[in-house]
């Protein structure tokens, strides 16, 4: 049986893209030289999280189960890391860029409302616990 996809999972995963390329094009342009260490850290730990949001983008277009997780365990992640970004700029927290910070801990937010909601689970074929027991 062939489901039909949400909405809200096109717009999801449409996210997950451009912010995929959008890490990966930054952190490829961090490492380019001439370089610094920090900064070729920085930016590989952006080719790294670029591709892994290209990789759950891709996930949640297909239906995949892990994917669904992969992003309902990342999201909270990103409103803390987004969080302490925004903190940077008024000097109590680590040094980030507020620019992007509040889109990406707002669209972390919506991942976590949206994705357990009972028509999305059940395109992943995510079944709750009561229906497993009953």
């Amino acid at each position: 049986m062939l489901r039909k996809r949400p909405v809200g999972v096109t717009v999801i995963s449409a996210f997950f893209f451009l912010i995929g390329i959008y890490d990966l094009l930054g952190g490829f342009a961090s490492i380019a030289p001439p370089s610094q260490v920090v900064t070729v850290l920085y930016g590989s730990t952006g080719v790294w999280f670029g591709l892994l949001d290209l990789i759950i983008g891709f996930g949640l277009l297909k239906a995949k189960r892990w994917a669904w997780t992969t992003a309902l365990i990342t999201a909270p992640i990103s409103i803390i890391t987004n969080a302490l970004a925004i903190a940077g700029e008024w000097g109590i927290g680590v040094s980030g860029d507020a620019f992007f910070a509040v889109p990406y801990a707002l669209f972390a937010v919506i991942i976590i409302l949206y994705l357990p909601k009972e028509n999305v689970k059940d395109y992943f074929g995510k079944v709750s616990i009561r229906e497993e027991l009953f």
